[in-house]
């Protein structure tokens, strides 16, 4: 009985390790994110210093509605950064912010029409948003669900103004 203890400790022990890794992950890609979009706000003032890197790109892009992971400073450079995009990541950028815009604009509207607010997860015409942010909206507050809407709000203005 007692080795079976030792072997549920390690586990605990193994799957608490595992977690400060992938959080100490987490911290290096946001930190190495902000780095790149501050390298690339200076990139005239101070060649040879930012480099296009795809995968910091899609982290940013992943990341960018996330308030506690890009600050409102970085979030301006952000915008600027986004009006360079081309193409179909471009096109998936101006979708997300569209689909977060309209979420949010269904959960207002059903919180008047209920006198509460609930979540809601569809768009107009009752199409649903099926996405791995769903779960991530659901545990969102209203502050923090109305701070995705700006961002978003502010991401299709950039977007539309730049075409």
């Amino acid at each position: 009985m007692g080795s079976k203890k030792k072997k549920s400790s390690k586990k605990k022990q193994a799957a608490t390790t595992k977690q400060v890794k992938h959080t100490k992950k987490g911290q290096d890609h946001q930190s190495e994110a902000l780095l790149y979009l501050s390298a690339w706000a200076n990139r005239e003032n101070t060649p040879n210093t930012w480099k296009f890197k795809k995968n910091i790109q899609t982290w940013l892009i992943h990341h960018m509605y996330d308030a506690d992971k890009i600050s409102k400073s970085s979030f301006e450079i952000m915008l600027e950064y986004l009006k360079d995009l081309k193409g179909g990541t471009r096109s998936r950028v101006s979708e997300d912010a569209t689909k977060r815009a309209l979420r949010y604009k269904a959960y207002e509207k059903k919180a008047e029409r209920d006198g509460e607010k609930e979540n809601v997860v569809e768009t107009e015409g009752d199409e649903p948003i099926v996405d791995s942010d769903e779960s991530r909206w659901k545990d969102m507050d209203d502050h923090e669900k109305r701070k995705e809407y700006k961002r978003a709000r502010k991401i299709i203005e950039i977007l539309r103004g730049c075409e």
